[in-house]
Parts: C-alpha cells; sequence; structure tokens
C-alpha cells in the first residue's frame, strides 16, 4: 500500500511539474528576441550601428512573432523580412571578416 502511495505521489508530482513549464505559444520567439536586443546592444558598444540596427529589428520581428503565436495566428507570422536580414547581416559580417584580413 505505501509503494502504491508513493508511486502515486510521484506520478501526479511529475504532472504538476511539467504542466507549469508549458508556457506560452511565443515564449521561444520572446526569448529570442531578448537575445537579438544583447546582440544588438554590443554591437553598438564596438560601434558597429549597422549590424546594430538589423540585430534589433530582428528582435522586434522575434517579439511580433511571440504576440502573433500567443493569440494563435500562425498564419499571419511572415518570415521574409527576417531572413532578408539574417542574410543581410551575415554579408556584414562577412565583409568585415574581408576588411580585417585584408588590411
Amino acid at each position: 500500500m505505501k509503494k502504491l502511495l508513493m508511486i502515486l505521489i510521484l506520478t501526479l508530482s511529475s504532472m504538476l511539474m511539467a504542466e507549469g513549464k508549458k508556457g506560452n505559444a511565443g515564449d521561444d520567439f520572446r526569448k529570442a528576441g531578448v537575445e537579438y536586443e544583447v546582440k544588438a546592444k554590443k554591437s553598438l558598444e564596438k560601434g558597429e550601428a549597422e549590424r546594430s540596427k538589423i540585430y534589433f529589428r530582428l528582435a522586434a520581428i522575434k517579439k511580433n512573432a511571440a504576440k502573433l503565436a500567443d493569440e494563435g495566428k500562425w498564419d499571419d507570422i511572415s518570415w521574409d523580412e527576417y531572413y532578408e536580414l539574417k542574410n543581410k547581416l551575415h554579408k556584414t559580417k562577412s565583409d568585415g571578416h574581408k576588411k580585417k584580413y585584408n588590411k
């Protein structure tokens, strides 16, 4: 009987802990948005204004996606600008690398 009671308690507590970790649909987008803001601030401190601007815009896109995901409006999320900016960011990184080693 004690074993059965312990198993029941452990099972219920595991279920409650799993239930508490669910969060909102847009939480991962929100987290990514915060990470982009951190990168934007670091880029600005390094004097990389263009990269900083891109990171801030990526953060805004992710936060908007989080809001839409929370509302269940998954089809309203557009990633066109996001991927365009990511490509531009990659290009600025490549250009910076070339300038650094072509001095």
